[in-house]
């Protein structure tokens, strides 16, 4: 489709499938970027969010046979939206009034859609969904301090848990999970260097069960690192045959204590 005819462009983006269509933003010049969709026939304008100017929907996701993402109005700000092609709604202003919660990374896993948002009390923290009003809600100030955020980011689901890094003001940036029921838990040990966590704000990735790091200590700097689940086990060698390090071993039996084993292979330092 020729959405914005002529030399002109409707640059579509965030394409998205749900079912039988292909959702995603697009400007039609006139409305701006707004809510598009197509099942390769036909292609129609899904939803005119914000009638006077773009809404800019966008951090598109699939949840529940939903499409959920950000979007603006002159009224709510950038919030949560739904839709399923027949009915756009917005789920809850989370900053009430005309300021911005900036919902984003969102992820589902199993029952909610997680996300992080600043409901200008708490900064930007760790939120679910569930698709209504009601089951919209914060589920931890993980960062507690005056005007912090956590920034909780990075969702990766593995076994029972989503995993995420997440910053807790005190420790920089630490391996975090949160489990169906909402209980969070810091996974990884705080780092031994003065604000620097154990964990670097990179992503994490989940393949065999298990899932892949990048782990700063301070004997070998920012190195790769896996985790198991469900076992926690720790071998007593490296898969090369090399004996764990004394401090890697004291980090295997503090996080033992959270029911978790992390596994560090150092590479040679120079």
């Amino acid at each position: 489709s020729d959405i914005t005819p002529g030399i002109n462009s409707s640059s579509p983006q965030q394409l998205t499938a749900i079912g039988d269509w292909l959702y995603f933003t697009a400007n039609a010049g006139a409305v701006g970027y707004e809510l598009w969709r197509t099942n390769g026939t036909v292609t129609i304008q899904a939803a005119d969010i914000y009638n006077d100017g773009y809404s800019n929907p966008a951090e598109f996701t699939e949840f529940n046979g939903y499409l959920y993402f950000q979007a603006y109005d002159a009224t709510n700000g950038v919030e949560l939206w739904r839709t399923n092609g027949t009915t756009t709604e917005l789920v809850q202003d989370i900053r009430t009034g005309t300021d911005s919660s900036n919902p984003s990374r969102f992820t589902a896993f199993n029952s909610y859609l997680y996300f992080q948002a600043n409901d200008g009390t708490n900064g930007y923290e760790l939120w679910r969904t569930d698709g209504t009003t009601l089951g919209t809600t914060l589920v931890e100030d993980i960062n507690t301090n005056v005007g912090g955020s956590s920034y909780p980011n990075y969702f990766t689901a593995l076994g029972d848990f989503l995993y995420f890094n997440a910053n807790d003001g005190t420790h920089g940036y630490e391996l975090w999970r949160i489990n169906d029921e909402g209980t969070t838990q810091s996974v990884a040990v705080p780092g031994t260097s003065a604000g620097v966590g154990c964990m670097c704000a990179r992503p994490l990735s989940a393949m065999d069960g298990r899932l892949f790091i990048a782990m700063y200590s301070d004997e070998t700097g920012s190195e790769f690192a896996y985790l198991d689940e469900p076992t926690f086990g720790l071998p007593p060698t490296n898969r090369d045959g090399s004996v764990w390090s004394t401090a890697l071993v004291l980090l295997a039996a503090v996080t033992a204590v959270a029911g978790v084993g992390l596994r560090m292979r150092g590479a040679p330092r120079s």
